[in-house]
């Protein structure tokens, strides 16, 4: 394994741990507790017995009281926080819960929890070499207090994050913001490309295949790193896979070839390979694909005969509405970028507008033939994206699209 190739791992894991993680932000949660207590006793907390009579005896009860406060916040958070996932998974998509467990709510409550926690803890264990009438340390009693205040406000703020979670004209907006979100992080990444024909996908005669090194999901390609090694190498790379595909290591996924007939180096190979972005679970922030998907599967589940709420339905594809009409207008499908030296070419696949659009509204056109508002709506995704469209591909995927759920409409 190469030092470059190791080091883009350890960023994907790093990358992974700050969304997927429950433990990262409580343990940096502990560490400014740590730091507070630390900052508290080092501050000059000599008291004027005339104007503060708080004893050591009581400034332990009152964090004894407060740490029990706190655990009863906790206990309903989490009761809280269990019965948002598992209502979420059966009434909208299992697939929400990736949306969910990555959400900083619960994160951020658990966090606020562990530094008050561990600053009592630690102020306890000091004021345990104090006599029970000395007065107490006024800083450490007035921070006990502070992240009291603070404790109680993120966990109000939980409650109402998690009542919000449950409706699900929120819940929809919120997948439909990610997604629209993660087309306007590729379109800044595509900036400088020219649209490819899928012909332009094809290997030539003598063009090496490119394995995977991952097993994992493909989410992106690092473009300018792999320009400069077609520049240096005078080489045609292509990444012949789609954002969201499942790779396997040692699977094909696209294909190298010298422009000067000969042979790539191994080391070459493995530099393209290091450009590759491969995780291990898809995410509507870094998937338009998913995104679409997640709100299919909320409209599906609301078509099916144990929901039946046609209505649900109908506020998913107006989201998916929305974004096709907000959707970046550039042309979509796979795209080139050749080298300035014109030594080397990049060509990466990705999704038409088209395939989009069938992702969108055939499996939601198969099960809600029957409910006109459904197909009307479906119209209405199919418009915008016509709207939209600027290459005559697209315009043409567009209408097709209309003209197949008017067929759907009239049967």
């Amino acid at each position: 394994m190469t030092v470059k190739r190791w080091y883009r791992r350890r960023r994907r894991s790093a990358s992974a741990a700050l969304r997927e993680s429950q433990w990262l932000l409580p343990l940096i949660g502990v560490l400014i507790g740590v730091f507070l207590s630390l900052l508290v006793d080092s501050t000059n907390w000599d008291s004027d017995p005339d104007n503060w009579a708080i004893t050591v005896d009581r400034a332990r009860d009152t964090m004894m009281s407060i740490l029990a406060i706190l655990f009863a916040g906790l206990a309903i958070v989490l009761s809280l926080s269990t019965m948002t996932a598992s209502t979420v998974a059966s009434r909208f998509s299992l697939r929400l819960l990736v949306v969910y467990l990555r959400s900083m709510a619960n994160k951020v409550v658990i966090a606020m929890f562990m530094m008050t926690t561990t600053f009592m803890i630690l102020e306890q264990a000091r004021m345990a070499g104090l006599a029970a009438d000395d007065l107490a340390p006024r800083p450490a009693v007035v921070m006990s207090g502070a992240l009291l205040i603070l404790s109680g406000l993120a966990i109000i703020w939980h409650i109402n994050w998690t009542l919000q979670s449950i409706r699900v004209d929120r819940t929809i907006r919120r997948v439909a913001t990610s997604t629209l979100r993660s087309a306007n992080t590729i379109e800044r990444a595509r900036r400088g490309y020219d649209s490819a024909t899928t012909s332009s996908l094809s290997a030539p005669p003598g063009a090496e295949v490119l394995v995977a090194p991952d097993s994992g999901y493909y989410v992106r390609s690092d473009v300018t790193a792999l320009v400069q090694i077609a520049e240096q190498h005078r080489l045609v790379i292509c990444v012949d896979v789609m954002t969201g595909a499942h790779l396997v290591t040692g699977a094909p996924y696209g294909w190298v070839s010298s422009v000067a007939s000969h042979a790539v180096d191994e080391d070459v190979r493995g530099a393209i390979g290091d450009a590759l972005d491969v995780e291990d679970s898809r995410d509507p922030g870094r998937d338009v694909g998913f995104g679409i998907r997640i709100l299919v599967d909320i409209a599906l589940m609301a078509l099916s005969p144990a929901i039946n709420d046609p209505y649900t339905a109908v506020l998913c594809i107006d989201q998916l509405a929305v974004l096709f009409t907000s959707l970046p207008a550039s042309p979509s499908g796979p795209m080139t970028w050749t080298a300035e030296s014109g030594g080397g070419k990049v060509i990466v696949n990705a999704p038409t507008l088209g395939q989009y659009l069938d992702e969108a509204t055939v499996e939601i056109a198969m099960y809600g033939a029957g409910d006109e508002r459904v197909i009307a709506a479906l119209a209405n995704v199919a418009a915008s994206a016509e709207r939209t469209a600027i290459t005559p591909d697209d315009r043409a995927a567009a209408t097709r699209t209309a003209s197949n759920l008017a067929d759907a409409a009239s049967r």
